[in-house]
């Protein structure tokens, strides 16, 4: 009799288990599918440029990993891209998130590829340039993540005023 009741606490504990993880990961799936809506999307608006990616995924432990993240030139990709890198990893402060604040513990690009182009004595970015706020503290100070990584990347500038390139 003490066996049977062990076994039927036993099955209600390994269902109720089963019910918790599946409650996670739906709960997960669509944070996950939040994340990637909110890339896309909100990315694209803010800066006033296409942003494309080959995939996303999202995890609690690695944050969002972006395969081939790339930012278009103005208007869009038909311009030419602007920023690209192979990896970029985003590991958001979840609790700042949560009080709608975008902080980040750290944003690393692996490969990325700056692309710049001046004419004239005007630079392609000064658009994403005046997205920076406006401050009297050094970038450093007003950058929303507290650590930022770049490995294996490169610059590629085009000066039409020197005819350098």
């Amino acid at each position: 009799m003490l066996l049977t009741r062990a076994r039927v606490l036993l099955a209600l504990l390994l269902l109720a288990a089963a019910g918790a993880l599946a409650f996670t990961y739906f709960k997960y799936r669509k944070i996950s599918a939040f994340v990637v809506d909110q890339i896309g999307g909100q990315a694209a608006k803010k800066l006033g440029r296409q942003v494309r990616f080959s995939s996303v995924s999202y995890s609690p432990l690695k944050g969002i990993v972006l395969r081939d993240a790339c930012v278009s030139r103005l208007p869009d990709f038909t311009k030419g891209e602007f920023f690209c890198a192979k990896k970029t990893v985003i590991r958001p402060r979840l609790r700042a998130l949560l009080r709608n604040r975008v902080s980040f513990y750290s944003v690393a690009f692996e490969a990325p590829v700056l692309r710049v182009r001046e004419r004239d004595g005007r630079w392609d970015f000064e658009d994403l340039l005046a997205l920076l706020p406006d401050t009297d503290k050094g970038l450093y100070l007003t950058w929303n993540a507290s650590e930022l990584l770049m490995r294996g990347g490169r610059v590629e500038a085009d000066l039409e005023t020197s005819g350098l390139s």
